[in-house]
């Protein structure tokens, strides 16, 4: 017998010791057939193929290592590459195995993913960047249902959120404090609002609440003062125009008489031109005494706008006060002045 023909005998005693035994056996006898195959593969019986492909077949089953089933589906195929079993099996293994990649990765950027989050939830100093919110909501597309995920993401949204408030309610603060210390009242209404969006999102912020009261309370005052100034600018308008008014109105000359029959007797000088005198044709006031010193014509009295003049025009005199009014000359009346017509009659010039 040749040796090939000993080996032959041999590696088949030993197959089938493998397939009644166990793996170490088995695992022998596929060494033993992979030397085989290297230098006598051509050689090999079908009986010894067989043989070996339906320990392969054995150990795949058996096997829960995906990597180790695709390692015998690979030889399997080697040996007999029309094994539908060996390609059919192969390919889901291949998938298994990819599935079981997959999954791992998936897991791998999960906990990676957590740890960034958990990473700036850390950093206080700062907001969590927004970067990691926008992947944990990609990451939820995927898995929406993953409470790790979910919680993660409430937590960094949370302290974005807490992040925006404590921005605004700062620079609220400052807005607040520059308004009111500033010399110009301008930025204090801005201020004020800016204050008031920062309340509603931290109503309890006593510092807010407090810069808050001191601007209403300038804000008032300077209210106040306004109305003050406008009322001050309408009265002095009011007085201006009353004081022009007063000025410029028409006032009425009036002759008192203050002895003789007459006295208490009121005339209204309410013509431009009043003239005085004794006889009744001609003159508009007349006034006659019984020594007949008062003349015919004795004096007049002219209105010029709100000015009143007299001018005398007698054979015995008239007298403005003391002073003797020289005839033809136009003297200027002032309220109070008593007008004597030879001193016989005497009156006093009123305005009203």
């Amino acid at each position: 017998m040749s040796t090939f023909h000993l080996r032959f005998v041999l590696t088949v005693v030993i197959i089938v010791t493998g397939l009644l035994s166990g793996n170490e056996t088995s695992l022998f006898a596929q060494q033993v057939c992979s030397a085989l195959a290297s230098d006598e593969a051509a050689s090999m019986s079908d009986a010894l193929k067989k043989a070996t492909i339906t320990n392969l077949h054995l150990k795949a089953y058996k096997t829960s290592d995906l990597s180790e089933k695709i390692t015998c589906y690979d030889e399997i195929l080697n040996l007999d590459p029309t094994d539908a079993i060996a390609k059919s099996e192969l390919e889901k293994a291949e998938q298994q195995l990819k599935g079981q990649i997959d999954v791992a990765q998936k897991e791998q950027f999960k906990q990676e993913l957590l740890q960034r989050a958990h990473n700036a939830l850390a950093a206080a100093d700062k907001a969590p960047p927004g970067e990691v919110l926008n992947d944990l909501d990609e990451a939820l597309k995927v898995n929406p249902s993953d409470k790790d995920l979910l919680d993660a993401r409430r937590r960094i949204q949370s302290s974005i959120d807490q992040r925006k408030v404590f921005q605004q309610v700062s620079d609220a603060i400052k807005a607040g404090h520059d308004a009111y210390f500033a010399e110009s009242s301008a930025q204090l209404t801005l201020a004020l609002r800016v204050i008031n969006d920062a309340l509603k999102v931290d109503p309890s912020n006593a510092e807010l609440s407090n810069w808050k009261q001191k601007i209403e309370s300038r804000l008032s005052t300077e209210r106040f003062l306004w109305w003050l100034k406008v009322a001050g600018l309408v009265a002095g308008f009011a007085c201006v125009i009353i004081i022009g008014l007063y000025l410029l109105r028409k006032r009425r000359g009036l002759l008192e008489f203050v002895d003789g029959d007459r006295i208490g007797e009121i005339f209204q000088l309410d013509k431009p031109a009043i003239r005085i005198g004794a006889l009744s044709n001609g003159n508009d006031l007349v006034v006659t005494d019984s020594k007949g010193k008062i003349s015919r014509f004795h004096c007049e009295i002219v209105r010029d706008g709100r000015r009143y003049f007299i001018k005398d025009a007698s054979t015995n005199g008239t007298w403005l006060n003391e002073e003797c009014l020289e005839s033809g000359k136009l003297k200027l009346l002032r309220k109070g002045d008593r007008v004597s017509l030879a001193h016989e009659a005497t009156l006093i010039f009123r305005l009203e």
